[in-house]
């Protein structure tokens, strides 16, 4: 997409929703805090005991955060609404940053918006449309939408693996708009960061959403910057949720092409399959478990397969509507080329499996608070 359509896209979106009203003389506004501070005791376990540590850790079943968000009131259902958030570590207070640690003093989100009922612009750092749609349709534990915690390999392959496995999309506009039923979509584009390698991005998602079932289909796009355009990763995914009453159940299916011939990594080609399962099982307890995998015939741009896989099972108590605990484990496993291949290596550390080994499982319990 030519960088030319990004203020295209901008100008028609403003031009539509001011035409829609007229200008208010009295607007009302409100300002709202929130956040959320959890943390957990973590075992580690490498290899069936092979290496084992217990630790304090920020999170992970959520990313913790501080933030303000509000909207104004321009009259004739058109309002202006903005959010800010930044991750905190909540085992040493330390400010939020991507999953590689890139720092970021709005690292969850920095947008303002303009909009009504049924369009909506916003415009800064924000979560691009095909990650919304995985978060609300698809995912049980939401691709790490919450900010830098990857618990699967589900988020490795849905974040732009060119920006510093980011969760959220840099100088970036998007129009969502709800058609009425629970119909709904958006296109999101964002233009390349200078001095990184990021590039430019798009995303487009639509969909379904209703109290019973969620269905949708996303596709995400991201270019390289400058010299560097042979860069490239190119993914969409199917998939929804269904209430069956008992549980919840998710299916999601997501196909990620990623070029990194720089780094002579070239055109892997993943195919991931997740599923999920919900289940309230009283008014306070819920179960989760989730099931990953992730399959390439090309790990590393060679003729050599591989497999990653991820299993979650969680339990969510609910001590009040605003406090928390979870107790859980997750285990993440890598085989064939992804255990050899050096690129594959070094991505299978953001879901803890260090060099020279093949799983990891970590049991956490944790407190989480909200406000």
């Amino acid at each position: 997409m030519k960088n030319s359509n990004f203020p295209r896209l901008i100008a028609a979106t403003t031009f539509t929703l001011i035409g829609s009203t007229a200008w208010a003389q009295d607007a009302t506004s409100q300002v709202q805090l929130f956040g959320s501070v959890a943390v957990s005791a973590l075992r580690i376990s490498v290899n069936n005991n092979e290496a084992s540590s217990t630790k304090l850790i920020s999170g992970p079943w959520s990313g913790p955060s501080v933030g303000m968000q509000g909207s104004e009131d321009l009259g004739a259902g058109l309002k202006a609404n903005f959010r800010i958030e930044h991750g905190v570590d909540a085992s040493d207070g330390s400010r939020g940053q991507t999953a590689v640690a890139q720092a970021k003093a709005f690292d969850k989100a920095a947008w303002v918006g303009i909009g009504n009922q049924t369009v909506n612009l916003t415009l800064g750092r924000q979560i691009n449309a095909g990650i919304d749609r995985i978060a609300t349709t698809m995912d049980l534990f939401q691709a790490s939408a919450d900010g830098r915690q990857i618990l699967s390999i589900l988020a490795i392959n849905g974040t732009n693996t060119f920006g510093s496995f980011d969760t959220r999309v840099d100088k970036s506009a998007k129009v969502r708009v709800n058609a009425g039923n629970g119909f709904n979509g958006s296109l999101s584009i964002a233009r390349e960061v200078p001095g990184t390698i990021a590039g430019n991005s798009y995303a487009v998602d639509f969909g379904q959403n209703t109290s019973q079932y969620g269905i949708g289909a996303y596709y995400m796009n991201y270019d390289g910057a400058g010299a560097r355009v042979d860069f490239s990763q190119r993914t969409w995914g199917v998939g929804g949720n269904y209430d069956f009453g008992v549980v919840r159940a998710y299916l999601q299916y997501m196909d990620a092409r990623h070029d990194k011939s720089p780094f002579g990594a070239t055109q892997q080609h993943d195919k991931v399959w997740g599923l999920g399962l919900a289940a309230p099982l009283s008014q306070a307890f819920t179960l989760k478990a989730a099931y990953y995998l992730d399959h390439s015939d090309s790990v590393g741009g060679k003729s050599q397969g591989g497999n990653r896989n991820t299993a979650i099972l969680m339990g969510d108590y609910a001590l009040s509507k605003r406090t928390t605990i979870q107790s859980g484990v997750y285990r993440n496993g890598v085989s064939g080329a992804f255990s050899s291949d050096p690129f594959a290596v070094a991505v299978n550390a953001l879901v803890g499996i260090p060099a020279g080994s093949t799983a990891a499982t970590n049991f956490l319990v944790g407190l989480t608070h909200r406000f």
